[in-house]
């Protein structure tokens, strides 16, 4: 497959009604279970200082001269690759040069000491990296929905997790990091939004320049299309009353209406007047919590629940059992019209806010989606009937996950 992806592609959000500029620069980077170690503690070497600002309180110094000036360099999982991130917030009377220096001090020139990240930057980070991953493990939602998640795109990078593994640790060296971030200068598709006043795209063609890119060729990026198998099933047993369960579906069609899925989540576990909260906890009394999301990007979609170890069973059957009803029967217009509005709410907020309105520019502006929050409010509200019982109808249930401290078989 040719590669058309462009070495830099520029984004300009209207923004006038803000109070802020907002900055957004991002490396795409394919996600694979080899580099997410890596890129993990990346992300943190990168935030402790540059050559012009050599130290955190430099940095922080540096940030505060500028009105205080929010900045982040941070990794955005989506679908099989993550963004590597970095972003900027100022008031907008701090003039264009200020913010574009900073910002470029922060893309291009990381703090080296002999062409290498400071071996103590690096040990402390890989450290403050692997707290965060024992915290993840002790958390029993977390560490459930991470699985599932794994066990639903097996095989694939969507299912590798970005945070990273802990038994990884130990081979991430000084040398690794620096070929991981020459590789990324080098090969990641750079995109830059720009979300504030109507100077925008000159500020952009400005930053472009400043940034003096000369690149190679850059990756292909993979697809994000997870293929439906037979449903995998998986338990294991930490510590614990309670037992999680956590079920992963996809979409055979590769044409996916990912609004109507998120309305269908909405309908069935979206909040406490959804379906599986009134019938399967409320009425039945078989879960201490239900919920059910998707990923915008892929197509999956998840229901997680906490339940007494003797009610596993029951409970993955009832909502397997809910969701062959709804695609029978449909749901109730009320609640359909509910769930709708909530979505429509939640995506008209989007343009008070600078940071909503970059991440969803974004989104739509990589995956060629081409959809303003205007064109999204439109097709939730055009959601059907039919098209809910079409989708509920095509989910499949490609993971079963249980965790819990005794065994349970699903």
């Amino acid at each position: 497959m040719k590669n058309t992806e462009k070495h830099c592609r520029m984004f300009y959000v209207e923004g006038e009604k803000m109070k802020t500029n907002a900055y957004l620069g991002l490396y795409r980077v394919p996600l694979k279970r080899e580099n997410a170690t890596g890129l993990a503690v990346l992300a943190e070497v990168l935030k402790n200082g540059t050559k012009q600002y050599p130290t955190v309180t430099k940095l922080a110094i540096a940030a505060e001269e500028m009105y205080g000036a929010l900045w982040d360099i941070h990794l955005v999982k989506k679908g099989a690759e993550v963004w590597l991130s970095y972003s900027l917030e100022v008031l907008k009377h701090v003039s264009e040069q200020e913010a574009l220096s900073f910002l470029c001090a922060l893309m291009q020139n990381p703090k080296m000491e002999k062409g290498l990240f400071p071996e103590d930057t690096v040990k402390r980070c890989k450290e403050i990296v692997k707290q965060r991953l024992e915290a993840a493990e002790d958390n029993k939602r977390a560490f459930a929905a991470k699985r599932c998640l794994a066990l639903t795109a097996e095989n694939h990078g969507a299912g590798v997790c970005a945070d990273g593994y802990l038994e990884d640790l130990d081979n991430i060296k000084t040398e690794t990091l620096i070929k991981l971030f020459m590789s990324i200068q080098q090969h990641g598709a750079l995109y830059l939004f720009f979300c504030g006043d109507s100077e925008g795209r000159q500020i952009l063609k400005k930053w472009k320049k400043m940034l003096q890119i000369e690149r190679a060729e850059i990756w292909q990026y993979p697809e994000n299309e997870i293929i439906p198998t037979k449903t995998k099933q998986k338990q294991e047993q930490k510590q614990m009353t309670q037992a999680r369960v956590a079920m992963g579906f996809v979409l055979p069609e590769k044409q996916k209406n990912l609004y109507c899925l998120q309305v269908l989540c909405e309908v069935l576990g979206g909040s406490a007047n959804a379906l599986f909260f009134r019938q399967i906890r409320e009425e039945q009394g078989l879960c201490y919590d239900i919920s059910m999301r998707c990923d915008t990007v892929t197509g999956m979609a998840f229901v997680e629940t906490g339940v007494s170890p003797k009610q596993v069973k029951h409970t993955i059957k009832e909502i397997l059992h809910m969701i062959k009803e709804v695609a029978q029967n449909g749901v109730e217009q009320n609640l359909l019209q509910q769930a709708k509005t909530m979505l429509c709410q939640k995506y008209e907020n989007f343009a008070d806010h600078a940071w909503s309105m970059l991440n969803f520019t974004a989104e739509q502006c990589i995956f060629e989606k081409a959809f303003s929050v205007e064109d999204a409010v439109e097709v939730l509200q055009s959601v059907t009937q039919k098209e809910i019982q079409y989708m509920a109808e095509q989910l499949v249930c490609q993971a079963i996950y249980v965790l819990s401290g005794q065994e349970e078989q699903t």
